[in-house]
């Protein structure tokens, strides 16, 4: 999220960019911390939808960028 340009970023107000980028922060520094259980129940509840909506911003850009 933290390679996402700004104007990205503000046409899609629906993807969590600030707490994607927090996420990575803690999983990469402070992996030790992270309840596994709550990460497991992330990934089922959240990601697919997440994953979905990537997809057609993806498929939604010019070529090359």
């Amino acid at each position: 999220a933290s390679h996402v340009s700004d104007e990205l970023k503000a046409a899609h107000p629906e993807i969590p960019w600030r707490e994607l980028a927090g996420v990575r922060v803690v999983l990469a520094h402070a992996y030790h911390h992270v309840d596994q259980d709550i990460i497991g129940a992330v990934v089922a509840r959240d990601i697919p939808a997440l994953q979905r909506d990537l997809a057609a911003i993806i498929g939604d850009l010019p070529a090359g960028d």
